[in-house]
């Protein structure tokens, strides 16, 4: 009796190592095979979200489409397709950019109806109060095509709202994600309006040392031309100024008021910058012209700027 009960404890804690050792060896396999369909069909979404873009918005795709596929769908792809998106979305709205801008511009009738409902605080969230129906559709053109109004001279016309990019930077490489933060603060605050400087000396010198570290930090960037082009515009911004608000004044040749405080400030970047640097050495031969423009400081000037454009 004692033989038979023995034999079947014996069987009783054998089933039940037999089974503990394969609920174990089955968890053991589950995490990974759970990790592995994951990354795999992460896989297949993004890819089917670029075969979709490729397929469905070419060169010709129209800007608010491309926005409305990509606030639906850039989540779902990979940070390097995000990336392409965001590139064709820039490329598809300067490629429309012309006939909207004629559009406004060349339109005596809306330049006059815009400028009846355009104030400082003017949002083109605000468009489904204005009762004009012409004005109402062609102002949702712009918005949904992600522009927006400015004005300089007494005109009004669109521009990329850049900052319409932002909600798209958690999604993109890290290059364009910088290359968006450039380009919202040049949407957001035009740095030359009417001729002339609207922001300050400190501000181009920030903006410029910006754009520098993107040139330098991502040479093989989609975008890097186009910030060279726009760093060489703020190197002729820092070394001439503008026609009027010129660096040196055109009658007394006096440095303008707040140059030397804000490119004292650029000193502390000069062992990385080049730029940085130039308007250190810059600065000290203008404070050693008493602060004019003399023949040597234009010299310098003139040799420096074509240095440091790309």
């Amino acid at each position: 009796m004692k033989k038979k009960l023995f034999l079947v404890m014996a069987m009783f804690i054998f089933t039940v190592l037999l089974q503990s050792g394969c609920s174990t060896g089955s968890q053991d396999k589950g995490p990974g095979k759970s990790e592995d369909n994951q990354a795999s069909q992460q896989a297949d979404r993004q890819k089917a979200v670029l075969e979709e873009f490729n397929a469905g918005y070419g060169k010709e795709a129209n800007p608010a489409d491309i926005i409305k596929f990509a606030e639906k769908n850039i989540s779902q792809a990979s940070r390097e397709d995000a990336s392409t998106i965001i590139a064709r979305l820039e490329e598809a709205q300067k490629g429309a950019l012309p006939k909207l801008d004629e559009k406004i511009s060349y339109s005596t009738t809306f330049q006059e109806k815009i400028g009846r409902v355009y104030t400082r605080d003017f949002s083109l969230s605000q468009i489904d109060s204005i009762n004009d129906s012409d004005l109402k559709v062609l102002l949702a053109e712009v918005r949904d095509g992600g522009y927006k109004i400015d004005t300089a001279e007494g005109m009004f016309f669109p521009v990329i709202d850049y900052s319409r990019y932002k909600s798209f930077s958690p999604y993109v490489t890290p290059d364009i994600k910088e290359y968006i933060e450039i380009m919202a603060v040049e949407s957001d605050q035009p740095p030359a309006r009417d001729a002339a400087l609207v922001i300050g000396w400190d501000e181009v010198v920030g903006r410029a040392v910006s754009q520098e570290s993107f040139i330098n930090n991502y040479k093989d960037s989609s975008r890097l031309d186009s910030v060279k082009q726009l760093f060489n515009k703020y190197v002729d911004f820092s070394f001439y100024g503008v026609n009027n608000k010129p660096l040196f004044s055109y009658d007394t040749k006096k440095l303008a008021t707040g140059v030397r405080e804000a490119y004292a400030g650029a000193a502390g970047n000069s062992e990385k910058s080049e730029y940085s640097k130039a308007l250190q050495d810059y600065l000290a031969i203008i404070e050693k012209s008493g602060d004019k423009l003399t023949d040597e400081v234009d010299s310098y000037r003139k040799s420096a700027a074509a240095g440091l454009k790309l």
